[in-house]
Order: C-alpha cells, then sequence, then structure tokens
C-alpha cells in the first residue's frame, strides 16, 4: 500500500508545516467517513511527514540525498524561482518512486514556474503520483488566520490532485465546480474566495471529491492503483 510523503522547505514556520500534515489528515478521515463502520477491513494510508529530510550519512549534495539537493536541481538561479515540472520529474525519478511507489506533495517558499505555460504559478502537479506547491504569493498577506486558511485550501487541492481526484469519466466536466476545495484557481483573490466559500458551507471537499477520495484510498489498500 503507498503511503503518503509530505516535504516541505526551511522556509516555512513550524505552525505551517503541522497546518499541512493536519489538513492532509484531515482529508483521509473525511474520506474514511464514507466506508461502512461495520465489516471494514480498509486501511488508510500511512502519511509520513519528512519535512526538510537529508538522508543520514548523506554528503553535501550527493544525489537524491536531502530536500535541499531537489531544490537545487530545479532552481532558476537567474530568475530566483523553482521551476515547478523540472522538480517532480525529479521526484518521480527518484529510486525509492521505483521500489517503494508513494504519493508525494511538497510545500516550497521560493516562487515556482510553470517551465511549460511560461508563468507563475501557484502549485503543479501529475496527477494520482505528486504535486508541489508554494506559499511564496501568500507572504502579501499577514501572517495568521487568513494566510494559514489559504495555504490549508491549496494543500487540500494539490493533495487532491496527489490523490487523482476528480476522477475523469466519473463525472463531467473534470474540475469540479461545487464549494469544494478541489475546485480550481489561479489568482489569490480567487483563492480568497474559495476560503471565503469553504467557511461559509464549513465543508472542505464536496460530497462527490469526498467519495471519489475515499474510493482512491480504497484502491491504494487493495493495491489496483
Amino acid at each position: 500500500m503507498r503511503f503518503i510523503s509530505l516535504t516541505w522547505t526551511e522556509g516555512l514556520s513550524q505552525t505551517e508545516a503541522i497546518l499541512i500534515v493536519r489538513t492532509v489528515h484531515e482529508a483521509v478521515l473525511q474520506a474514511r467517513q464514507q466506508w461502512p463502520v461495520r465489516g471494514n477491513i480498509i486501511e488508510v494510508p500511512e502519511i509520513r511527514p519528512f519535512g526538510y529530510w537529508v538522508l543520514q550519512g548523506a554528503e553535501p549534495g550527493q544525489v537524491y540525498g536531502s530536500v535541499e539537493w531537489y531544490i537545487n536541481k530545479s532552481f532558476d538561479q537567474e530568475n530566483r524561482q523553482l521551476l515547478g515540472r523540472r522538480y517532480l520529474q525529479l521526484v518521480l525519478n527518484e529510486p525509492w518512486q521505483h521500489q517503494t511507489p508513494h504519493y508525494d506533495l511538497a510545500v516550497i517558499h521560493q516562487p515556482l514556474f510553470d517551465e511549460v505555460n511560461r508563468h507563475g504559478v501557484f502549485g503543479l502537479a501529475v496527477r494520482g503520483r505528486a504535486a508541489v506547491l508554494t506559499i511564496y504569493p501568500l507572504y502579501i498577506l499577514d501572517e495568521g488566520p487568513l494566510r494559514y486558511r489559504v495555504l490549508r485550501r491549496l494543500v487540500a487541492h494539490y493533495f487532491g490532485q496527489v490523490m487523482g481526484i476528480p476522477i475523469p469519466g466519473w463525472r463531467e466536466p473534470v474540475q469540479c465546480l461545487s464549494p469544494c476545495a478541489m475546485q480550481p484557481a489561479s489568482e489569490l483573490a480567487e483563492w480568497l474566495e474559495r476560503v471565503e466559500e469553504e467557511i461559509r458551507v464549513k465543508a472542505l471537499y464536496c460530497r462527490d471529491c469526498q467519495r471519489e477520495l475515499s474510493a482512491r484510498l480504497a484502491s491504494n489498500h487493495f493495491g489496483m492503483n
């Protein structure tokens, strides 16, 4: 069964790191509520918060030896931004993804750039496998509840993409249009609107996305993904 890997860069605060872990844990618990209580044998995947990790005994700059190596290999020094697709490719090519495949969510504090569409982004994902998101655009907000709510929304959104929801073919359109963390946004103003909407409906994911996340977790337990 695949586990969920959570990493982040050294620029995140302890409060932000805790929020990342709690949000993913909350998302998994919400999905778990879709399963029957009696006779349930399904196990949820383990959440492993590796944080700003360094392999034990790794030399400075060692290939796949630390989060810092991933950042250095995908960072555009001239423009001072992380190349998101290059970073994700490193994640997908790492040796332990082949040995023990897992879901991977990374949160960085540097600007994030999409090399294909040629603009800055909040996050990028390889659906069903990995995602990277940045808190850099949130620095315009005062540190406090509002910034944390937007970060929570971003984490929930890109965790959903890591898990592969909404599921293509289950409903049309593929993008969620309900009051839900899977509703897309590209500007900070849009994310702020989504947060206000979430407060009103008092739900992280809509019913359909909860159901689909539940199905993804169940298939992970039975080894069908």
